[in-house]
C-alpha cells in the first residue's frame, strides 16, 4: 500500500535531520546568506592546451571515454597533485565530455575547497545543509532511514523537489564546474 500525501507531507518537517551528529556528517540549519553580487568571470578552460597535452601524459593515467560524447572516467590522477595547466586542461575535458569521473581520489574537504576556487567563485547552495563551517559544503546523504523517509516524500508530486539537488542554473551567474565527491558508494543502487 503506497503511502498517502499526509504521511508524505509529514515526514517534510524532519527531512535532512537523520545526518545531524552522523561523524563526518554533521549540517548546520539552514542559514540566511545576502544575495550574490555579479563578478568577472574568466573560464581557466580558456587558457587550457586544446590538444590537453599536460593532462594527457601524467604517468600511469587512464582515460575511458564512456559513451561517445558524453562522459570520461580518469583512473590514476589525483586532483589534489594536478599542476595549474593540468586543471586547465582537465576544465577543457569537463567542457568537451559535460562530466568527467576522478577515480580514488585522496583529496581533504580542504583540498577539494582550494580546487574548486582554483575554478572560481565558490558557490553557496541557498536551500542545502551545510557542515558548520564550511557553507560552500553541499552534503547529500542517505542511509536506510532516510531511503524510507524519501520514499514518503517522493510520494508527494509538490514535494518532490525536495529530495534532488539543483545546480542553480536559475542564478544570474550560475556555477561553470559542480565537484562532487562520493565517500560511500553502495553494493547497488546509489
Amino acid at each position: 500500500m503506497a503511502p498517502s500525501t499526509d504521511s508524505a507531507a509529514a515526514a517534510l518537517p524532519s527531512f535532512g535531520s537523520e545526518f545531524y551528529g552522523k561523524p563526518g556528517y554533521p549540517a548546520a540549519p539552514h542559514q540566511k546568506y545576502p544575495p550574490l553580487e555579479d563578478y568577472e568571470y574568466i573560464d581557466v578552460a580558456l587558457k587550457a592546451d586544446k590538444a590537453k597535452e599536460s593532462l594527457f601524459s601524467i604517468e600511469g593515467a587512464v582515460f575511458k571515454d564512456l559513451e561517445p560524447v558524453l562522459g570520461t572516467e580518469i583512473s590514476g590522477v589525483q586532483l589534489n597533485q594536478l599542476s595549474e595547466q593540468q586543471r586547465r586542461d582537465l576544465a577543457l575535458l569537463v567542457a568537451e565530455r559535460g562530466v568527467v569521473f576522478l577515480k580514488a581520489q585522496s583529496a581533504t574537504g580542504e583540498e577539494l575547497l582550494d580546487i574548486g576556487r582554483f575554478f572560481g567563485r565558490l558557490h553557496i547552495h541557498p536551500t542545502s545543509q551545510q557542515p558548520e563551517g564550511y557553507p560552500e559544503l553541499h552534503v547529500v546523504y542517505q542511509d536506510p532511514q532516510s531511503t524510507v523517509r524519501t520514499k514518503l516524500v517522493l510520494e508527494d508530486s509538490h514535494t518532490r523537489r525536495f529530495e534532488w539537488h539543483s545546480d542553480v542554473t536559475y542564478e544570474r551567474q550560475p556555477p561553470t564546474y559542480t565537484l562532487f565527491k562520493v565517500d560511500v558508494i553502495p553494493e547497488v543502487g546509489g
